[in-house]
């Protein structure tokens, strides 16, 4: 995805619009705060678009003025502006590739469960480098080497999280169509097969093949992957799926049809997760 400027990032937009909603709870107007921080109006206005990033003493004391003393909440609002003014490893190709990159992998990172369904093609979490490769240098950025350079760094840097010492948990609900689809040649495809038979084995990841002739999905109106993000409390639940304009985002509770779509499909129709590995490997020639 082509990189763009000015447009806060989806954690920033997140902790404005809750602290907007508080004050307006409160019945408080955005003039009133801005002279109790000795803050204009504008700053206070780029605060709750998220334009601006809120310093520690400010968003305390508009907690203070918000009335959050539960002590629970403060600290979610806390730890996510912590979270806005921190930089992860994403931020770094942000230029490259845009605040939607940097969403989607502050997603990934801050998710306690991520499910993902693919139709056309694998997830970048269980490409090998010589499949995104061949994918990212047949792109929209493939005359732009810096660019496709990064993607491709970027994409591999993602499967470091599989080794990462935490509690998250990864679904990968892929559509037999996704292994039929050749990227480069026999070898990487024999490279990415062997791949995903090596991340099945991590703990906290299951994988699970949807044949062919399951057609659920399409009679409930979901015709192109998706990726699911459970999030712990007050953060909704956030869907992402991608288009060739870019990423689009929703929120629960306004994506039920994709959780009960995903939740049909991988407990009714999908192979088991050993099927699904025996699948796999008979793709392979020495198997």
């Amino acid at each position: 995805m082509a990189a763009t400027k000015g447009q806060p990032t989806l954690r920033a937009q997140w902790l404005g619009r809750e602290l907007k909603k508080r004050r307006l709870a409160q019945k408080l107007k955005l003039a009133e705060i801005a002279e109790i921080l000795g803050k204009s109006e504008g700053t206070l206005s780029h605060y709750e678009t998220g334009t601006y990033r809120i310093p520690h003493p400010d968003l305390l004391e508009m907690l203070d003025q918000y009335d959050v003393v539960d002590k629970t909440e403060r600290a979610g609002f806390i730890k996510l502006a912590q979270e806005v003014r921190q930089r992860g490893w994403w931020d770094g190709y942000q230029p490259f590739l845009g605040n939607s990159f940097a969403d989607y992998i502050w997603l990934e990172d801050t998710a306690i469960k991520v499910r993902i369904f693919g139709l056309t093609f694998l997830d970048g979490l269980l490409q090998t480098p010589e499949y995104a490769s061949e994918l990212i240098t047949n792109g929209p950025q493939r005359d732009d080497a810096v660019q496709v350079k990064r993607q491709i760094e970027a994409r591999i840097m993602r499967g470091d999280v599989f080794k990462e010492d935490h509690e998250k948990s990864f679904e990968f609900l892929i559509h037999e169509a996704a292994l039929d689809m050749v990227v480069g040649d026999a070898e990487v495809m024999e490279g990415q097969f062997r791949k995903l038979i090596e991340i099945a084995e991590y703990n906290r990841v299951e994988i699970r093949l949807l044949p062919s002739s399951t057609s659920r999905h399409i009679a409930a109106g979901i015709a192109t992957g998706f990726v699911y993000f459970e999030l712990e409390e007050p953060l909704p639940d956030v869907a992402c799926i991608e288009t060739p304009a870019g990423a689009i985002y929703l929120e629960s509770p306004d994506i039920e049809a994709f959780a009960e779509t995903y939740d049909g499909l991988w407990n009714e129709d999908a192979l088991s997760p050993q099927e699904s590995i025996a699948r796999i490997k008979s793709r392979l020639k020495d198997e």
